[in-house]
């Protein structure tokens, strides 16, 4: 589905399918205007609120953890010029 963008309002912006699509995000192809479309659930809303400096996610598989944190992650390079941010893994393959 394809929707008018709201920045430009010329551009059509590609709208995932399904609500565990595995993209959050499309661009505007006319002003590059960037739409996130995740939508926490409950936990995750609670993760996001949090405002200490460190955070972690813990969790079983599939329980929302990569998506959390990726979230988290745009947001912090969205809203903070010349921010810094950490990610880590055991292992490369893993990150």
């Amino acid at each position: 589905m394809k929707v008018l963008c709201s920045h430009c309002n010329y551009g059509m912006v590609d709208v995932p399918e399904v609500e565990l699509s595995d993209r959050m995000w499309s661009v505007c192809p006319e002003c590059g205007a960037i739409y996130i479309w995740y939508v926490p659930q409950d936990y995750q809303e609670t993760f996001h609120r949090d405002n200490h400096m460190i955070k972690g996610l813990f969790g079983g598989f599939g329980s929302g953890k990569t998506t959390s944190a990726t979230a988290e992650l745009l947001d912090h390079a969205f809203r903070t010029p010349n921010g810094k941010a950490v990610v880590i893994a055991p292992t490369v393959k893993q990150l």
